[in-house]
This record gives structure tokens, sequence and C-alpha cells, in this order.
């Protein structure tokens, strides 16, 4: 599903919108690196933009806090990311005690294998 961004509420929440729908949505299985939060935030928002504020969302199920999310930015012409890898990736997240609930559990599981091996 497509959803529009409208606002980076933290490092691991967006606020996006789709036709009358509004959505708080939470990235599956990640948590933001301690004192990491602010670079985070900004690492998401350019991201975002980069994806012309639409998004790719795949639900993975409703809790207290909104809706766990899988959220994937566009990088290129053809290319989807997963928004909390690459935040993981890039040293700003690791992975939460929920990851065991994201439907790519695997592929955040390697990027953080990944950032300990450099």
């Amino acid at each position: 599903e497509q959803w529009e961004v409208k606002e980076v509420v933290n490092g691991t929440t967006l606020k996006a919108s789709r036709g009358n729908e509004t959505r708080q949505l939470q990235l599956c299985g990640i948590e933001i690196v301690s004192g990491e939060e602010q670079q985070a935030i900004a690492y998401l928002r350019q991201l975002i933009k980069n994806s012309n504020n639409q998004v790719a969302v795949l639900t993975v199920k409703q809790n207290s806090d909104g809706w766990l999310s899988e959220v994937f930015v566009r990088l290129g012409e053809d290319s989807e990311e997963l928004a909390s890898g690459l935040l993981i990736i890039k040293g700003l997240a690791v992975i939460s005690p929920q990851v065991h609930e994201c439907f790519y559990r695997e592929g955040l599981e390697m990027a953080e294998e990944m950032t300990t091996q450099e």
C-alpha cells in the first residue's frame, strides 16, 4: 500500500495518510541507539524526502501506539529498501525484542550483522 508521510514523529514513528485515513506507523523491529535520536530523525526525514514523501507500507498489526509496519523508501528509480534496515546499517538503530513479529526479520538481522562486522 502506498502512503504519504506527513511527519517524522521520532526515529521509529511516522505519521502517514492514504485517502482520508491517517495512521501512526511504527517501524517494525528496531529501536534507536541511545543518543542517536536526532540523527535518526534527520536520516529518516532524508529517506522520506528522497521518496517524495511516498512510502510502501506492509502492515504487521495494530498495537497501542499505532500500526506496526514495514516501511519501504525509494532509493532510486527501481530500488526500494526497508527504512528500518537502513537505520540499522547507518548505526542509528538496533534490533528490538519485537523483531520476531516482523515479516523481514532476517533482513534486519543481516543488516545488524553487517554493522557489527565493520
